[in-house]
C-alpha cells in the first residue's frame, strides 16, 4: 500500500477571515449564474397586462430588470384591481381587470343617413369665423334647450327654421368624412368624459390598433371606426340576454391564471432569501451596505408582490368584444362581428338622438332631433315641445362648434364627472395615476433600503466610494423610474400599423432605439454600472463554499 502523500493545489484559495469558508476565484460562469438566479429569474414572473403583445410584455421584462419598481406597479395594478376576488360573473372581471373592448367612432368618421347620434354637444367659439378651416377656440357652453328656445323660429310657410349661425354650427357634422372641415364649419369627434377610467390603474393608454393586440372571435371593421378600451367598473349585460336581464344565464371568459409564474415567484423568492441571508456575514463586513448579496432585496420585494397580483387578477391572453350602439352603427357600414361576449347598456336618462337623414332631390343631408327615422322605430322628441329640431347644411359663417362622442354613454357604477372632451389620441383617460406610479414604488423602495440597513446598518466596510455610489444609485433610480415605464414602452415599441406621420428615421426599430438611449439612457447608467460591479465584486469575493469544523 502506498504511503499517503499531501499534494499542493495552486489555485488562490481564501476564507475572508472565516475558518469556516473556502473561497476560490469566481469564474464567468459562477457570475452569470449569480445574475440569471437573482435578477433575471425574478424578472420572468412580471403581471402581463390583457392582450398584451409579445413584444410589450418584452419590453416590459427587460424594463424590470434595470427598474424593478416597474415590475411592483404592475403587481400592485393587479392588487388594486383584484377582480378574482370579486363576487361577480366573468363578464364583470373581465371588465374590472380591463380585458373588454367597444367600438367607437374616430376622428375620420364620416356621417351618412340612418345614423343615430347621441349625446352631441354645441359650443359657443369666441367670434363668427371667416369662410376658411374653423379653427376656433370654444369660450362658453350653451344648453340645447336654451338655444331652441332662443333660435328656432318659423317662416311664413309655417316651417321651422334655425338660426343661420346655429344651423351652420350644427351641420358641419355633415360635411366631415374625409378628414377636413368644409370651409367655415368646425366639426370634431371627442372621446368623451364617460370614457374616463375611475380607477388607478397604471395600464398603458395607446390605442388598441396601434398595439396590435388580439380580440377575441372574428370581425371586420369599416374605416371610422376602431376599438377602444370599456372601463372597469362598465355595466356589461350577457349579450344572448340583453333583452331579459333578469335571466339567469352564465357566461364564461377565458382567463389564465399563470401557475408557473406563481411557483417561480415562490422558488425566486426563498432563493434570494437564502443569497440575502448569506450576505450578512463576512460579505457584509467587506463591502459594508454595498454588498452584492443586499442588491437582490428589490427583486424579492417584485417577486412576492407578484405572487399577489397573480392570486388577485387572472391573465386575459385576448381582448373581449361587448355590444354597443356604434357596433350596430358600424354593421349598416358592412362591418362583421363574431363573438361578442356581452352588451352596454344604454342609460334610462339617455338624451334623445340626432337623425341623419338625405333631403330629397339634394345633395345635401339633414340631422333631426326626435320625430321616426327611416326604420320607422319611434324616437321620443324633446320634452320641452313636440316640434323636432330640423337643422340644414349652409355654407354660412358660424359661431358654433359642434362635438360628437366617439360612443354613446352607457350605464356605470361609478360614472365620471363631465368635463372638457379629449382630443387626444389616447383612449383611456386616467385622471389619477400618481398613487400606483409614484407613491406606492417609493414607499416599497424604502423597504429594501430598510432591510439595507437593519443588516449593514449602513456601515461602509472596505467598499470603495466608487462601489457605493454605483450600487445605491441603481437601488433609488431603480424604485423612481419605474413609473416612466410605460411612456419607455411607448418609445421602444413601434405602432402595429405605421404611421403617415412618423419621421422615416424612426419607423425603424434601430430609429426607435436611438430615440430611448437620447430620451431615458441617462436612467440606465446606474443600473448599468451598478450590475457591473456586482461583477467585480462576486469576481474579487470567489465563490464560496462553507466547510464543517
Amino acid at each position: 500500500m502506498a504511503p499517503l502523500q499531501n499534494v499542493t493545489i495552486s489555485i488562490a484559495v481564501i476564507d475572508h477571515g472565516n475558518p469556516n469558508l473556502l473561497c476560490t476565484p469566481a469564474q464567468a460562469p459562477t457570475i452569470l449564474f449569480f445574475y440569471i438566479a437573482n435578477y433575471l429569474a425574478h424578472v420572468a414572473t412580471v403581471k402581463s397586462y390583457p392582450a398584451e403583445t409579445m413584444t410589450e410584455l418584452s419590453v416590459a421584462v427587460i424594463l424590470a430588470l434595470f427598474f424593478p419598481s416597474s415590475g411592483i406597479i404592475r403587481a400592485l395594478d393587479s392588487i388594486f384591481r383584484h377582480s378574482r376576488l370579486k363576487n361577480t360573473n366573468d363578464l364583470q372581471k373581465a371588465a374590472r381587470a380591463g380585458a373588454l373592448c367597444m367600438v367607437v367612432r374616430t376622428r375620420a368618421w364620416p356621417p351618412k343617413p340612418g345614423d343615430l347620434i347621441r349625446d352631441v354637444e354645441i359650443k359657443e367659439t369666441a367670434a363668427q369665423i371667416p369662410t376658411t378651416p374653423a379653427t376656433s377656440r370654444v369660450q362658453s357652453t350653451e344648453s340645447c334647450d336654451d338655444m331652441r328656445e332662443s333660435l328656432i323660429q318659423n317662416n311664413d310657410n309655417g316651417e321651422i327654421e334655425m338660426h343661420p349661425t346655429l344651423q351652420a354650427g350644427y351641420s358641419t357634422v355633415i360635411g366631415m368624412g374625409l378628414g377636413r372641415a368644409p370651409e367655415g364649419y368646425s366639426f370634431t369627434v371627442n372621446v368623451p368624459s364617460w370614457l374616463d377610467e375611475n380607477l388607478r390603474t397604471s395600464l398603458t393608454t395607446r390605442r388598441i390598433a396601434k398595439r396590435g393586440c388580439k380580440i377575441h372571435g372574428v370581425y371586420s371593421i369599416p374605416p371610422g371606426y376602431e376599438f377602444a378600451y370599456v372601463p372597469s367598473d362598465t355595466v356589461v349585460y350577457t349579450e344572448s340576454t340583453n333583452l331579459d336581464r333578469s335571466s339567469t344565464h352564465k357566461i364564461e371568459i377565458s382567463s389564465a391564471y399563470s401557475v408557473a409564474k406563481s411557483v417561480i415567484s415562490v422558488a425566486q423568492t426563498i432563493y434570494a432569501a437564502i443569497t440575502l441571508y448569506r450576505a450578512r456575514g463576512n460579505q457584509i463586513e467587506l463591502y459594508g451596505y454595498a454588498a452584492f448579496g443586499l442588491t437582490v432585496t428589490p427583486y424579492i420585494i417584485m417577486s412576492i408582490l407578484n405572487l399577489l397580483g397573480q392570486l388577485a387578477t387572472p391573465d386575459y391572453p385576448t381582448f373581449y368584444m361587448v355590444h354597443s350602439e356604434e357596433m350596430d352603427e358600424a354593421r349598416r357600414r358592412g362591418a362583421y362581428f363574431d363573438g361578442v361576449v356581452g352588451s352596454l347598456s344604454i342609460p334610462s336618462n339617455s338624451t334623445v338622438p340626432w337623425i341623419v337623414e338625405e333631403i330629397s332631390n339634394s345633395t345635401d343631408l339633414i340631422l333631426r332631433q326626435g320625430d321616426t327615422p327611416a326604420n320607422g322605430n319611434p324616437i321620443n322628441t324633446f320634452s320641452t315641445s313636440e316640434i323636432p329640431m330640423t337643422i340644414r347644411i349652409s355654407i354660412i359663417q358660424t359661431a358654433y362648434e359642434f362635438r360628437i362622442p366617439s360612443c354613446s354613454r352607457f350605464d356605470r357604477k361609478s360614472p365620471p364627472k363631465d368635463c372638457d372632451w379629449s382630443l387626444s389620441d389616447k383612449q383611456r383617460q386616467i385622471k389619477s395615476r400618481g398613487l400606483l406610479i409614484f407613491w406606492a414604488p417609493l414607499a416599497f423602495g424604502f423597504i429594501p433600503l430598510l432591510i439595507i440597513g437593519l443588516l449593514s446598518r449602513f456601515r461602509k466596510g472596505r467598499s470603495t466610494t466608487f462601489q457605493r455610489a454605483w450600487i445605491m444609485s441603481w437601488l433609488v433610480v431603480g424604485m423612481i423610474m419605474g413609473g416612466m415605464s410605460n411612456r419607455m414602452s411607448a418609445v421602444l415599441i413601434p405602432p402595429h400599423k405605421k404611421s403617415i406621420k412618423s419621421f422615416i428615421l424612426f419607423r425603424s426599430y434601430f430609429g426607435r432605439v436611438l430615440k430611448f438611449v437620447a430620451l431615458f439612457g441617462i436612467c440606465l447608467v446606474p443600473a448599468i454600472g451598478g450590475i457591473v460591479v456586482v461583477g467585480q465584486m462576486i469576481s474579487n469575493y470567489g465563490s464560496c463554499i462553507r466547510i464543517r469544523n
